[in-house]
């Protein structure tokens, strides 16, 4: 059958279906009725206070679905919450949420003068949800839209925010790049490094970049100026990270460099960590731990503060291109085609995850799944949830864009950001959902907010 009969006669397509169950978990929705018959009967008793206060036990996800189970229960469930105050809640303790209000631009619906009536407000909580669980489907199916930027040269890095982009780039000119994030049109072009960029950061103020010239440089983000050129390592610089008060740079010679960071122009070296006996390729930092990977396959493990090796830890056949800090977590990338979780107070590996066929050039991680670049051309997407614990890695989605080595990625909710050969690739994972209801509702809300 196309479609499923449910609840007094009414009909769901094949996706409401699907959506209706990913918002009750595994429950069956014929179950969900049998369970919460009790609410018929407690209206049918006379005492409607009571249901509401079982009903109040649902949080609002539970409550649109809940709203399926009968006339009764929609009846009852739309016109005694108050979903205004349920979307704000939301939007208040949900990342997610709020990354989904900011980019519809629906902040404006929830302002104080505005009141568009609660059933509106009920539509624009369902539209949400309905965006989250597209962007989940998307993720794990590998559904985007994709957007490519033409550098004009080798791009061996890039960082994004909301605002710009910033790559740095190869043989052909040794330059740092900035690009607007919502045109893409290149703003600024830095030059100074003599050799290629190996490796960048940012904030609101600055770049921090690093080269094989054996030079670290701080450049003003808005005027593209160099402010500061920190001359130590005795080779290639390839990476580097940077906090608020600590920057962090690996190299060739063996060594992890630590510099207290006062301000731009005020960067003095703290110490050298020099447990390494072959390059180092990758380097990362949190408030107290600082890791670094190295040309032997050996990931090293330090005290942020006192410069103590904690774990040495080992795995890895070949060279540890790529790793990252994430909560109590380090995710580590190697030239022998894995990537690995690792356990931050053990120094365990947790978790293996095999499927690429050359080199893991980069890696990223947000907590719910692992983004890994290989010199095969591929990009991989892997599950984590659950996986863990069933000791198996699952991968969820290859993308099949590039044309050359993935050398670099970043991603947040909705976009992944890569680069290889001269291009750099944005995907949309919430841009290939065509969600008409929301669109349907945006253009309901516009409509009362012009006739009020």
């Amino acid at each position: 059958m196309n479609e499923l009969q449910y609840f007094n006669g009414t009909s769901f397509s094949k996706t409401e279906k699907e959506y209706l169950c990913y918002q009750l978990g595994d429950c069956e929705l014929q179950t969900a009725k049998k369970r919460f018959d009790m609410i018929t009967e407690l209206l049918a008793s006379g005492v409607p206070h009571i249901a509401l206060s079982v009903l109040s036990y649902l949080d609002a996800k539970d409550l649109v679905v809940a709203e399926q189970v009968s006339t009764t229960w929609r009846d009852i469930i739309r016109y005694s919450y108050d979903w205004k105050q349920l979307v704000e809640s939301n939007v208040e303790r949900n990342p997610l949420w709020k990354s989904v209000f900011s980019r519809r631009g629906w902040y404006k619906y929830l302002s104080k003068s505005v009141h568009i009536g609660r059933e509106l407000y009920r539509q624009l909580y369902q539209c949400v949800s309905r965006d989250i669980h597209s962007l989940d489907l998307n993720w794990k199916k590998g559904h985007y839209t994709l957007t490519r930027i033409n550098t004009g040269s080798t791009v061996t890095c890039l960082r994004f925010d909301t605002k710009k982009i910033v790559s740095g780039h190869g043989a052909e000119d040794y330059t740092i790049k900035i690009w607007d994030r919502s045109t893409l049109e290149l703003t600024k072009v830095l030059r100074g490094h003599t050799g290629t960029v190996n490796c960048l950061e940012f904030n609101e103020q600055i770049i921090v970049s690093c080269s094989d010239d054996t030079t670290v440089r701080v450049w003003d983000i808005e005027t593209g100026l160099l402010v500061n050129k920190l001359l130590h390592h005795q080779k290639w610089v390839f990476a580097l990270r940077f906090t608020d008060k600590t920057l962090v740079t690996g190299s060739g010679d063996k060594t992890v460099a630590v510099w207290n960071f006062e301000s731009p122009t005020a960067i003095t070296l703290r110490t050298v960590l020099a447990d390494h006996e072959s390059s180092v390729y990758t380097v990362d930092l949190s408030e107290s731990i600082i890791a670094s990977g190295a040309g032997d396959g050996k990931i090293k493990v330090w005290d942020s503060y006192t410069g103590e090796l904690i774990h040495s830890l080992h795995g890895h056949k070949k060279a540890v291109r790529c790793l990252l800090l994430q909560g109590s977590h380090i995710i580590s990338g190697s030239f022998d085609r894995t990537i690995r979780m690792w356990s931050i107070d053990t120094g365990k590996c947790l978790q293996v995850f095999s499927g690429h066929q050359k080199w893991t050039m980069c890696v990223g991680y947000d907590g719910k799944r692992i983004l890994s670049g290989s010199r095969d051309e591929t990009i991989k997407i892997w599950n984590t949830v659950g996986g863990l614990m069933q000791n198996r890695s699952q991968c969820l989605a290859t993308l099949k864009e590039h044309t050359g080595w993935v050398r670099a990625l970043q991603f947040d909710d909705f976009h992944l950001m890569s680069c290889s050969s001269t291009t750099i690739h944005i995907y949309d994972f919430l841009g290939s959902n065509n969600n008409n209801f929301c669109l349907q509702t945006q253009t309901n809300i516009e409509r009362a907010l012009s006739s009020s």
